[in-house]
């Protein structure tokens, strides 16, 4: 009778550890099935467990990190083909001018494709430098430096050089902070940067006038700069903002820029603590908002 009971008593506690092991040991299986999946380039597995699961934190957590690499290898492949299609169009060009100049002994001619030539290595160089400061700008280590500046002085400065074009530029500025009147602490280059960017982007669209509104409030500053041009489709508000992202060519003035200003201006906004959005003003134009932490 007693080894019966040991017998009894031992098999119930390793039935109870059974019932209680059955379903941690079924959801690491989904797990490592999701983690195989995953490792054989499946980037759109994730895992699903009950809401009562003990590994929920980690079936999470691997989701999040699914759904980021996802993204980003996405991103990449995005970025190399319209990088590959970018590069394209000037290599093209500098090769028909290669092959017009080894068959044309016309000095005219030869002097119309060399200048030809220069202007596509011209524009190799100008795409290039474009790509990597929007590829430094994503590095999770870069450090940028902020300087107290005078808001209002920096930016008339930086609207000056715009004054004598076609385009007529006003501006205003407001601030709710008394105190510390138009003080704020940014990187005047990097935010240069993006402030000309968003500049040459209204300057391609307006049809006569830009209109700048700078404001600063205790804990944030605001910059938007609203055009008088056609405005943007509401599906694009987010997709301008993407690498080699631009609007229908036919919408614009002149032909030009390679879609990466924009993005670059909201890697410097984000580096701010902030970032930039695009709304339609009334009755007509785009408007963009540069906002960042004070």
């Amino acid at each position: 009778m007693e080894l019966v009971l040991i017998l009894s008593y031992y098999f119930l506690v390793a039935f109870i550890l059974f019932l209680w092991i059955r379903p941690f040991f079924r959801d690491l299986s989904v797990l490592r099935g999701a983690a195989s999946e995953f490792g054989r380039e499946d980037f759109s597995t994730r895992v699903t467990v009950p809401a009562s699961s003990s590994i929920l934190p980690v079936a999470q957590s691997f989701n999040a990190m699914a759904e980021r690499i996802q993204y980003l290898i996405s991103a990449h492949k995005e970025l190399t083909n319209a990088v590959s299609h970018e590069l394209r169009t000037p290599l093209a060009r500098f090769k028909f001018s290669l092959e017009i100049l080894a068959k044309t002994d016309d000095p005219e001619k030869k002097r119309r494709y060399l200048e030809n030539m220069k202007v596509d290595v011209q524009e190799l160089e100008a795409l290039v430098d474009e790509m990597l400061s929007y590829a430094r700008l994503a590095q999770a280590n870069l450090r940028v430096e902020r300087l107290d500046v005078d808001l209002r002085t920096w930016l008339q400065q930086q609207v000056e050089q715009y004054e004598d074009g076609p385009v007529t530029l006003q501006y205003s500025f407001a601030t709710l902070d008394r105190e510390n009147g138009y003080t704020a602490s940014f990187n005047p280059d990097l935010m240069a940067r993006a402030l000309h960017n968003v500049l040459r982007n209204c300057l391609r669209y307006a049809k006569s006038s830009i209109a700048i509104y700078a404001q600063i409030s205790q804990h944030k500053v605001e910059i938007r700069i609203c055009d008088d041009g056609p405005g943007i489709p509401p599906d694009k508000f987010e997709s301008i903002f993407e690498p080699f992202s631009r609007l229908d060519t036919s919408r614009d003035k002149r032909s030009g820029g390679y879609g990466l200003g924009l993005a670059i201006a909201r890697r410097i906004l984000q580096r701010h603590d902030g970032d930039i959005s695009v709304t339609n003003s009334e009755p007509e134009g785009a408007c963009f908002t540069l906002r960042w932490r004070r």
